[in-house]
């Protein structure tokens, strides 16, 4: 799964991910950047580790599949989160977190 990087803008957080190298040529860039929309401490790393593991099944599909578009694929990946897909976790103690995507 690709690490989060979190990068502090004037504009506000955001995440950068490594695109591996076999695959920067048909993405197209060295890194995948996104906005979190105005989420903070753990929100902004639990939304980068859900956008981790989107890009991860993403970049599994390109390796797979030679005739996938990666532009489109890697916008699909994300695309759950920003429209605010919601998350329930339960922790092994009994702890439930509901956590909804970007704000």
């Amino acid at each position: 799964m690709p690490k989060p990087l979190l990068l502090k803008r004037p504009s506000g957080l955001y995440v950068r991910f490594f695109v591996p190298v076999d695959l920067q040529k048909r993405v197209g860039s060295t890194y995948v950047i996104r906005s979190l929309r105005g989420a903070r401490g753990d929100d902004a790393r639990l939304i980068s580790a859900v956008l981790g593991y989107a890009l991860s099944q993403a970049f599994q599909r390109l390796r797979m599949d030679a005739m996938a578009e990666p532009k489109g694929l890697l916008e699909t990946a994300t695309a759950g989160v920003k429209k605010g897909k919601v998350y329930d976790i339960e922790l092994p103690n009994g702890t439930k977190i509901h956590m909804s995507g970007l704000h």
